[in-house]
């Protein structure tokens, strides 16, 4: 019974932080954000945000498999 108790708060306090690190993805952020913009919003896509959103994830994957360098990504996201 008790490990049954550790394990429920257990599972509670890792799916809040999956949803946090979630909700800090540049894309999940700008999907919602895009959700509720008047632009956006049900039924409708903001690409220009949307697409932001992919070069910025795209930029940070090339970075963690070292394909630029931070110089690179810092000159990169400033154009974004």
């Amino acid at each position: 019974m008790l490990k049954n108790n550790i394990f429920k708060i257990v599972a509670k306090i890792g799916k809040s932080v999956a949803l946090g690190v979630v909700d800090s993805v540049p894309v999940v952020s700008n999907i919602k954000a895009n959700m509720t913009h008047e632009s956006g919003g049900k039924g409708k896509v903001d690409f220009i945000r949307l697409a932001t959103a992919i070069a910025t994830v795209i930029i940070i994957i090339a970075f963690i498999l070292g394909k630029i360098n931070i110089e690179n990504v810092e000159r990169l996201l400033k154009l974004i």
